[in-house]
């Protein structure tokens, strides 16, 4: 209670900018945790022109302006670290940073080496559909390969020319790749593909043939939603709780069955609510920095 005296009185000074940034109050409680009869305690229901108040919902912002008597409330809500609260390992955390994965509003992960038969032509060329279908997508490969062999050495440049051809390569994002050039060695624990699984919105998976699936059991694993091809070992692991599709269908029905999916998820639904509204760092630069900059001109 001093504390909020003295808060007032440097307001009406003058000398400082005040913001109140209000949480609770006990006046807001038919049942408060004192007795609040004593005059001392008006203060706290006492609106100061000279202070900014700011609350963290519509519901608080309701309920001190009765308290008040004013409008002039603004809001800014509570947010999360995603990077901090999902424990990702400092080597996801540069490459989100860097390559802004989380401005995606749809991002795929495809946890492969880079082998033909791991389809990835397909994949990028989905990405280039759902993009056609206005939906700001990216595509995460750990995308491993051995320079030194002729074969997947032939299949990356095939990759990189078809993601320049579609117009579409800072959308197509190999882990490899950054860990290289970042002149970090790379290691078996430098690519955590449980980071990946976190982040990404989609397991894609169009493999051509496979022995069996371990990437469907570790999404699984992590709840996230799985956009598979129809091949018998995805079949057998997956039954009837992945999203497949026939390697015959074109780009442009993958990707409509991709948005079928997801469209029906909520929990991936609220995920993304989270990102574009929650997210500590753009509550910062959207809201908060703003505010400052309003307060301290």
């Amino acid at each position: 209670l001093p504390l909020t005296v003295a808060v007032h009185r440097l307001a009406n000074n003058g000398n400082i900018k005040v913001v109140s940034w209000n949480h609770d109050s006990p006046y807001l409680y038919d049942s408060p945790p004192f007795d609040l009869k004593g005059a001392q305690w008006n203060i706290l229901k006492e609106y100061n022109p000279k202070i900014y108040y700011i609350t963290i919902s519509e519901e608080r912002r309701s309920q001190f302006q009765d308290l008040y008597g004013t409008k002039r409330i603004d809001i800014i809500p509570d947010g999360i670290d995603l990077l901090t609260f999902l424990n990702l390992s400092p080597n996801t955390i540069e490459m989100i940073r860097e390559k802004r994965l989380l401005e995606a509003e749809l991002l795929m992960v495809q946890p492969c080496r880079l082998h033909p038969r791991k389809n990835i032509e397909l994949s990028i060329q989905v990405v280039k559909a759902l993009q056609k279908k206005g939906v700001h997508t990216r595509l995460l490969l750990t995308g491993a390969y051995d320079p030194h062999e002729k074969e997947t050495t032939e299949y990356y440049r095939k990759l990189r020319k078809l993601s320049e051809q579609l117009h579409i390569q800072r959308d197509i994002l190999i882990a490899a790749e950054h860990f290289s050039e970042s002149g970090k060695e790379l290691t078996g624990d430098t690519i955590v593909m449980r980071d990946f699984y976190l982040i990404a919105d989609v397991l894609f998976t169009p493999s051509l043939r496979e022995g069996f699936g371990i990437p469907l059991l570790e999404a699984g694993m992590l709840k996230l939603p799985i956009v598979c091809s129809d091949i018998p070992p995805f079949r057998e692991i997956g039954k009837e709780n992945v999203q497949y599709f026939s390697l015959k269908d074109s780009p442009e029905q993958i990707a409509d069955k991709i948005l079928n999916f997801i469209s029906n998820l909520k929990p991936h639904q609220m995920f993304r609510h989270i990102i574009r509204n929650y997210m500590w760092d753009d509550l910062y630069h959207h809201m908060l920095l703003p505010l400052l900059q309003k307060v301290i001109p």
